[in-house]
């Protein structure tokens, strides 16, 4: 109990961190000291959100992915605040999850999509939703990313479902 609570209230404490390998690195006592003076001691730095963005679906399980992905990550504690949004088709839309943010103290919203390619949806929609934000919130940051692809670690995601496939036999 004592351990979830301070993990809570002090995220930077995590006891470890894990690279694309899946490898993991304790971070050391000035790692920790660093991050935490960073975050306590400088009232002005923003806090920095990340607002998931997916497509959306009729079929909720697979909005539900978008959340639990959320809620994996917040748990990670590199960030306090992780809202899921989508596009169309299922709530909260980008707008409201990325007015959740601002709600929750974020200076700097970072809109990160959970698109495969940079297709019209990004470059037209998310990017006029994250104007809409600008708008709204002038005094907030608003970054949008890139898509999910291409990118190595897609990459070797694809080939290892080939692999799950292939073993299959």
């Amino acid at each position: 109990m004592i351990l979830d609570a301070s993990r809570y209230n002090f995220p930077f404490l995590r006891t470890a961190t894990y690279n694309a390998l899946g490898q993991s690195h304790l971070p050391s006592f000035h790692e920790m000291v660093v991050r935490m003076l960073s975050e306590t001691t400088n009232p002005s730095a923003p806090k920095t959100a990340l607002l998931l963005m997916a497509h959306g679906s009729r079929r909720a399980q697979a909005n539900q992915e978008l959340v639990d992905l959320a809620q994996r990550l917040l748990k990670l504690g590199h960030y306090t605040v992780i809202e899921p949004s989508f596009l169309e088709l299922a709530d909260p839309d980008i707008v409201t999850g990325g007015s959740t943010c601002v709600f929750k103290g974020a200076t700097r919203v970072l809109m990160v999509p959970y698109f495969l390619s940079a297709g019209v949806h990004i470059q037209r929609d998310l990017a006029e939703a994250r104007n809409l934000l600008i708008l709204k919130y002038p005094e907030i940051e608003f970054r949008l990313g890139l898509p999910l692809g291409p990118h190595e670690l897609l990459d070797n995601l694809v080939l290892e479902r080939g692999r799950e496939l292939d073993a299959t036999d």
